[in-house]
């Protein structure tokens, strides 16, 4: 690796562009997305810490796995299944406002008002939730050329998330415990030319099933954000 990495630079880089487009995935075993791996995409603003974006539960793939498991006899009703289930516990795919660590979601009326404080951890199902993780990080290793994300040339470099860099709270929901010895949690991270984040992908969940990568790309920065 050509240059020196630290996870306080490749923040203050993409900080400093103000706002950025993003896209949200989630992705079992693997931390590069397909599109069938999508839950979202929408704005952030990075100094205002607030995400505008629409968000689903069940991803493509999820859907598809569901299928691949149930019966023929039972499959027919399964969309139907997880429709109710999202509309009725999570809304189906919904308009959402992050706003620090507080969640809004839109109705007819306009943006409802937060259920947490703002103050609140951000968990890792937030596009967000691993910047401030990622800033404290020191060492990096250097994977591969990283390829194109969103059409922007990248490289790619890993490093790993220890339990003090996360809130408490956070780290029992990735690990399924709160022991702070459980092993750090590994990032990969996809940086172009500027140190900009184009893709962070960590490990948000060590499920009994196998890792779940929580995934943000980000591109075309400096957007206008939303009003209201």
């Amino acid at each position: 690796m050509d240059r020196v990495l630290n996870g306080k630079k490749i923040i203050e880089a993409t900080v400093e562009s103000g706002t950025a487009r993003l896209s949200a995935s989630s992705r079992l075993g693997d931390p590069t997305p397909e599109l069938c791996d999508l839950r979202g995409e929408g704005i952030v603003d990075f100094r205002g810490d607030r995400v505008w974006m629409t968000d689903r539960v069940v991803t493509a793939r999820m859907s598809q796995a569901s299928r691949a498991t149930t019966s023929w006899l039972g499959r027919p009703f399964l969309p139907l299944v997880q429709r109710l289930s999202e509309r009725l516990f999570l809304g189906g795919e919904q308009e959402l406002l992050y706003e620090g660590g507080a969640v809004r979601q839109r109705d007819g009326s306009g943006w409802k008002p937060p259920s947490e404080p703002v103050s609140q951890p951000k968990y890792p199902r937030h596009p967000l939730s691993a910047l401030h993780p990622l800033e404290h990080a020191e060492h990096f290793h250097r994977l591969d050329d990283g390829g194109p994300v969103r059409g922007h040339n990248t490289e790619k470099v890993s490093t790993e998330l220890a339990s003090h860099m996360f809130d408490a709270s956070v780290w029992k929901e990735i690990q399924g415990s709160s022991d702070p010895q459980n092993p750090p949690v590994a990032a990969i991270v996809w940086i172009d030319d500027r140190l900009r984040l184009r893709r962070l992908a960590f490990e948000g969940s060590r499920a009994s099933e196998g890792t779940l990568w929580c995934i943000t790309d980000f591109w075309e920065f400096g957007v206008q954000v939303p009003e209201g």
